[in-house]
């Protein structure tokens, strides 16, 4: 949600300032759920505005690889019965 709205802050300012109530126009315009919505909401904008792309694209592929892990782990019996295992074990 943060990269949708550093990539396109000015329709998100107009978004904010035009709407009286922003977040299901966000939602709706962006394609983004209620949390990513309020995150931007909660944003202050000088920080959306100085919010480094490189830093939020290294976020979002961080959070890609984690998901692929947890995907291949739900996919796969073994890798998930080796998961449980071993958190038990901790």
């Amino acid at each position: 949600g943060l990269l949708i709205a550093y990539l396109d802050i000015d329709t998100v300012i107009r978004i904010i300032r035009e709407e009286d109530q922003p977040k299901p126009v966000l939602m709706d315009h962006f394609k983004i759920d209620e949390i990513q919505a309020e995150a931007i909401l909660e944003l202050k904008l000088r920080h959306l505005a100085k919010l480094e792309e490189m830093e939020i694209r290294h976020e979002q592929d961080e959070l890609a690889a984690k998901a692929a892990i947890i995907r291949e782990q739900l996919e796969n019996p073994e890798s998930l019965k080796s998961l449980i295992i071993g958190e038990l074990k901790e």
